[in-house]
C-alpha cells in the first residue's frame, strides 16, 4: 500500500525541496509552481499536488487517528 502524506516546503532550489520536520529532499517536477511555505502531497519523495494548510491538517489528523486505531 502506498501512502501519500502532506509536507510543508521550507526551501526549494533546482526542482528539489527541503521539507519541514525531516532531513529529506523531495522532487517537485510535477508541481513546478511550488514555493517555500507551500504544502504538498508526497509519495516516495515526489511532490504530487499542492494542497492548502487546512487540507494538510485534516489529512494529518486522519493519519494520526488511523495509527491509534490500528494499535488496538
Amino acid at each position: 500500500m502506498c501512502l501519500t502524506y502532506p509536507v510543508r516546503i521550507i526551501e526549494i532550489k533546482n526542482g528539489l525541496a527541503k521539507i519541514e520536520g525531516k532531513n529529506l529532499e523531495i522532487k517537485t517536477a510535477l508541481v513546478p509552481d511550488a514555493k517555500k511555505g507551500d504544502w504538498v502531497l508526497v509519495n516516495t519523495n515526489l511532490a504530487l499536488k499542492k494542497i492548502t494548510a487546512k487540507e494538510a491538517e485534516e489529512i494529518n489528523k486522519t493519519i494520526i487517528a488511523s495509527k491509534s486505531t490500528n494499535k488496538s
